[in-house]
């Protein structure tokens, strides 16, 4: 068998050739889209562990909201009670979503504004989950990209098949406008950069915290990216029960068919200018 590494060569040697054929044989920007969407899901569901699910999709939470359809969505496979599935679509209730991606044939500003909105909602969403009192509603700790966490954080990330090299200067831009962790968490161009934060502790972080400073990596982009994601799935786990009974307004449930033991709900939005 090959080595590791050349595996993952050979899938950015894959993504490359996606990329000519869908220039070759789609005029369509959005057949392109989708084809490019298909080549980078495919790559991901390969790399990543079986527990982690990747579709597109939307996501929603109890409050009613619904984002706009994502081209990424990876979730806790293993867990997820999801709303609607097919071939093509999910509907994932934000309390199992691990991170959000979108896909570029050519990312400009433009495109990296809007994601940088509808991720932001994303990670806005409110999320609940329910708690045994007899624990004393103390937090739990999830670990996981270089600290500790009281719930699972929501990363997001672009994958961009061309993209300008001062997509950089707009990474940095975003942190002096945006609260960190509203910022897009990683941009991968795989044969030219990725850009992300890490710590010489840790190692490379996904997820970002009150530090500003990014790494713009040239060499072995792709592995950076898959490196990072790698670390991620493999701390995050939830650890608490979800409180799906929210999603359905209007019904009363006896408290017995719930859960059999007295339990809290606690809500948790996105956690923002708490991190270390």
């Amino acid at each position: 068998m090959d080595s590791v590494s050349q595996l993952i060569r050979r899938y950015e040697n894959i993504l490359a050739l996606e990329l000519d054929l869908v220039r070759t044989a789609l005029r369509h920007s959005l057949q392109k889209g989708s084809a490019l969407e298909t080549a980078v899901s495919t790559l991901l569901q390969q790399f990543l562990p079986e527990s982690i699910g990747v579709t597109e999709g939307v996501v929603v939470d109890s409050s009613g909201f619904v984002s706009k359809q994502l081209d990424l969505i990876l979730y806790d496979r293993s867990a997820a009670q999801l709303f609607f599935k097919s071939d093509a679509t999910k509907v994932v209730p934000a309390e199992f979503v691990f991170a959000i991606g979108e896909v570029k044939a050519v990312l400009d500003k433009a495109g990296y504004d809007r994601f940088q909105a509808s991720q932001k909602e994303v990670k806005d969403t409110h999320r609940y989950y329910l708690r045994h009192e007899n624990i004393g509603n103390l937090p739990y700790t999830y670990h996981g990209y270089g600290r500790e966490w009281t719930m699972p954080p929501i990363a997001s990330f672009i994958v961009a098949f061309e993209a300008a090299d001062n997509a950089y200067d707009w990474a940095i831009e975003s942190r002096l406008t945006h609260a960190e962790n509203d910022c897009i968490d990683a941009i991968v161009s795989p044969e030219a950069f990725s850009i992300h934060r890490a710590t010489a502790e840790f190692g490379p972080d996904l997820v970002q915290g009150k530090l500003q400073s990014l790494d713009k990596v040239t060499t072995e982009p792709l592995f950076v990216f898959l490196g990072m994601l790698a670390k991620a799935a493999a701390h995050w786990r939830i650890l608490e029960n979800v409180a799906i009974y929210r999603y359905f307004h209007g019904v009363s449930f006896p408290n017995s068919l719930i859960t059999p033991l007295p339990m809290a709900v606690v809500k948790h939005p996105y956690l923002k200018g708490d991190v270390q």
